[in-house]
């Protein structure tokens, strides 16, 4: 049986030797892309030929939400969100993406029994991105 694989924060810049880690209870529900959007440049030669440029990639900004329905959660993300350093998140294809969090917004949301309901939305700038390790090979 196949089971999800769950978000996971770790600090491995930490002084620490063994790395504080926080495991999702459940996944986000949205995230937006993560790969980078190439920097190419281009112009026109006096014989009118087109000529391409290639810069550095710039570092590319991402956002994850979802719902949080136990205090842990939210007292974690916002723990995780203004350290002062880069995280690594494993997601849940596997890729180890290392960046910075830099806001999370936390808005209050009215579920009954549940006082620590939210739905947050967190962005971040990723500088490293891994491939994927987890999922199927598609359609054979």
């Amino acid at each position: 049986m196949n089971t999800v694989k769950r978000w996971k924060f770790t600090d491995v810049w930490s002084a620490s030797s063994n790395p504080d880690t926080y495991t999702f209870p459940r996944n986000p529900r949205e995230m937006t892309g993560v790969y980078p959007e190439r920097s190419i440049n281009s112009m026109t030669s006096t014989r009118g030929r087109v000529l391409l440029f290639e810069g550095t990639v710039p570092a590319k900004q991402f956002t994850f939400s979802g719902p949080i329905l136990e205090k842990s959660h939210f007292d974690a993300l916002r723990k995780w969100t203004y350290l002062n350093r880069r995280i690594l998140i494993e997601d849940h294809y596997g890729r180890k993406i290392t960046c910075v969090l830099t806001q999370i917004d936390l808005v209050p949301v009215r579920r009954v029994n549940i006082y620590y309901s939210h739905d947050y939305v967190c962005t971040g700038i990723i500088t490293n991105i891994t491939e994927p390790t987890v999922g199927n090979e598609g359609p054979t």
